[in-house]
């Protein structure tokens, strides 16, 4: 069923129900005409984000100012995150978890996905962080969908992760300038916090000892601000 014609999908829709209310099931109908209102609405908000991030914005000088941390920024495109999205297409995720979130706009734009409940960004630097409040608060039309996005301005390795207990979640970790040592720490942080049956998409491999708790689970080529193709592992925590 085509999403852009739903207007008149849901005056037709209306008008068989008012015609055959006697042979129809008032609950299902509802269902149904809430479902795809709320993909409507989720089509007009990715189209604004898009119009609002089209392309990545790159920092200015910051490295004086975080010595020590591994900041390099890139980001994953927008077609980037469906595509991880969709090779798991027997599986629900519930929540997204970006580690690295920079300007915000894949915790914005997954949180489109009627699924996911919760989606959290954690950035360590402050002008990043910041510009992504920016674009939530010019999002705050839709705010059925923002919402559901935090973002918090921390290292990774100091915060709590409870929130994320009960869900089904999904994490990025946009690591390819990592060392190992930190992808290593990044990731055995997760598998000690996180739900069985998190799914771990991240730039480099991870080559801690904790295998036992840890499958890879494929490979796939992404497109990132910096290439037509990146390779992105996936792993699923046991």
């Amino acid at each position: 069923m085509c999403l852009e014609n739903k207007n008149s999908q849901i005056i037709f829709l209306t008008y068989l129900y008012k015609k055959y209310k006697k042979y129809i099931n008032m609950s299902l109908f509802v269902k149904y005409k809430a479902k795809y209102l709320n993909e409507k609405s989720a089509i007009e908000y990715r189209k604004r984000l898009k119009e609002l991030y089209p392309t990545t914005v790159h920092d200015s000088s910051l490295d004086k100012d975080y010595s020590g941390h591994k900041i390099t920024y890139g980001e994953m495109d927008y077609s980037g995150i469906d595509q991880i999205v969709k090779s798991f297409s027997n599986k629900t995720f519930t929540s997204f978890l970006d580690i690295g979130s920079g300007r915000g706009k894949l915790c914005l734009y997954i949180a489109s996905i009627q699924s996911i409940t919760k989606s959290v960004g954690i950035e360590l630097v402050t002008p990043r962080h910041l510009d992504a409040l920016k674009l939530k608060d010019k999002l705050d039309d839709f705010s059925a969908i923002t919402s559901k996005v935090k973002f918090i301005n921390q290292d990774f390795l100091t915060c709590g992760l409870d929130e994320f207990a009960r869900t089904s979640p999904l994490v990025w970790i946009s690591n390819l300038c990592f060392d190992l040592e930190l992808t290593n720490r990044v990731i055995n942080k997760l598998i000690e916090q996180m739900p069985s049956n998190t799914v771990i998409a991240c730039s480099k491999e991870y080559t801690g000892d904790d295998t036992n708790r840890l499958t890879k689970l494929d490979s796939l080529n992404v497109k990132m601000s910096w290439t037509e193709s990146s390779q992105v592992h996936l792993y699923l925590i046991n």
